[in-house]
């Protein structure tokens, strides 16, 4: 496991894809998929905005579908 400031890359607003088999159910946008292998792309939000915490949180944004190689995203 890493911390400290060199692999924190919890800018608000950026974006990340990660890839990973789904044990458990993920939905997003009406979408649910499981017992496969998924790329997912993700943005960063402040987590308890109403609280003002200065915690982020990574959401999950969009199913990304590489079936022919373009990269293309169902969202």
């Amino acid at each position: 496991m890493r911390f400290g400031e060199i692999y924190n890359d919890s800018l608000l607003g950026s974006q990340r894809v990660i890839g990973k088999f789904l044990w458990f159910p993920v939905t997003i946008d009406y979408q649910t998929r499981w017992l496969e292998k998924a790329k997912i792309r993700q943005i960063c939000i402040q987590a308890n905005k109403e609280f003002s915490m200065s915690g982020y949180l990574w959401k999950n944004y969009a199913w990304i579908d590489d079936t022919n190689g373009t990269g293309k995203t169902s969202h």
